[in-house]
């Protein structure tokens, strides 16, 4: 849908699986992950890197698979 229906034009694939990711950007989609919206909302002033940081550590006690940069200032 998002890659072929004009009404999902502009819009983004959100998804922590890597094989996802691998296979929509080749062919045009955006795509962000879990960390991706985190460094968004640091950067909208949601969050500060800390909490940013924090939170996607906790997930990932919590059992998610997602991608986490090595420390907070890479967010």
């Amino acid at each position: 849908m998002i890659h072929n229906w004009a009404e999902y034009v502009g819009s983004y694939w959100i998804t922590d699986d890597r094989d996802a990711q691998e296979y929509a950007r080749p062919i045009g989609i955006t795509t962000r992950d879990t960390a991706d919206l985190i460094s968004e909302g640091i950067t909208d002033g949601c969050c500060s890197r800390g909490d940013g940081f924090s939170l996607l550590q906790l997930m990932r006690m919590r059992g998610r698979n997602l991608r986490i940069p090595p420390n907070q200032t890479r967010l």
